[in-house]
This record gives C-alpha cells, structure tokens and sequence, in this order.
C-alpha cells in the first residue's frame, strides 16, 4: 500500500467514526421525543416529564422552546422577564432568575410571581410579570405535574415569607433581584 492510499484509508475510517460518534452524541443529548417537542404542538409539550424538568441536560432544549424568555450559559438556565405597572404600562423593572433547571427556575418565579404582584405588596398592587406565552405553557404542564403537597409547598410555605420580606420596607426592586439570584434558598 503506497502513502497515499494508507492516507485515503485512514481520512475515509475517520470520517465514518467522526459520524458515529455524532450521531451517538446528539442521540444521547437530544432523544427523538424531546426533538419532537421543540418543532410541535402543545399536546408534545403536555408529555413532558417530572424528571425532563429537573434534568439540567435538558436546558438547552428548554431555552429552544421559549427562546423569548429563556437562555443558558455553562450548565444554568436563566429566565428574563419585565415587571409593569398595569395602570400606567410603565416598566417597573427587568429581572434575571438563574437556576440549574428548568423546575427550580419554574418554581422561584411562581413563587415570586404569586407573593409579589397578586396585590399582596401593600404598595405594588398593579404590579405583573410580562410572560412569553411559551414560557406560560412550559410553566403550565410543569406545575400541573406536582401533586398537592408540593403545590402547597409552593403556595404557603414560601409565599407567605416572601410577602412578609417585601411587605418590611425596603426597595423592592432590590429585594426582587435578591430573590432572583437566590431564590427559594433564601427563605
């Protein structure tokens, strides 16, 4: 065998294993399900998993899904969402909630959500979250999955001593970006 076709041989051999490994890569990154639920309906979304949300692997795939709201950087997922005045229209404030997954970033913003702008700050009654409807949808089949002891989790134990920290006075939009880098851990 000449230099030349040991060469050929060997880029051809490499070619195909550069495939395979791709291929075997993207097929244990990207399962055939989740790639249906990027491009499809919402009943794809509604077969979405407990564990696909609390898997940090599936970040990026989440991102794809609400590219509006949504960004990854390293292994954390972040969620970016304007706060506005109801009355007014007025921007209150953009805020960043970053966490490890798609659960725990669902979480913190309902929680933060809920105790903070359904008229329980005494002075930030007409307060709302502006949401990316399929970031809504991704939080909708989420919440919807957790049973009721953690749904009450969610909606006592945590909300109440939010409401209580922005209801001592302060700057709220001090205390929101404090909750949002620390989340539900803070309370």
């Amino acid at each position: 065998m000449t230099n030349t076709q040991k060469r050929s041989l060997y880029e051809s051999i490499m070619k195909d294993v550069a495939k395979a490994v791709k291929r075997h890569l993207n097929e244990n990154n990207t399962s055939r399900r989740w790639r249906r639920h990027i491009n499809e309906s919402e009943s794809d979304i509604a077969s979405l998993t407990f564990d696909d949300f609390n898997d940090p692997d599936n970040n990026e795939l989440f991102q794809s899904m609400a590219p509006n709201q949504l960004s990854v950087s390293g292994n954390k997922i972040s969620l970016t969402f304007d706060i506005e005045d109801m009355d007014t229209d007025d921007m209150f404030g953009t805020f960043t909630i970053t966490c490890n997954t798609m659960a725990e970033v669902i979480k913190t913003y309902y929680v933060l959500r809920w105790a903070a702008f359904s008229g329980m700050h005494d002075e930030y009654e007409c307060l709302k979250c502006i949401e990316d409807k399929n970031f809504r949808r991704l939080m909708g089949v989420y919440l919807d999955m957790l049973d009721d002891d953690k749904f009450k989790e969610l909606t006592l134990k945590y909300e109440e001593k939010l409401r209580t920290m922005f209801n001592s006075g302060g700057n709220l939009k001090s205390m929101i970006n404090r909750f949002c880098r620390e989340g539900l851990s803070m309370l």
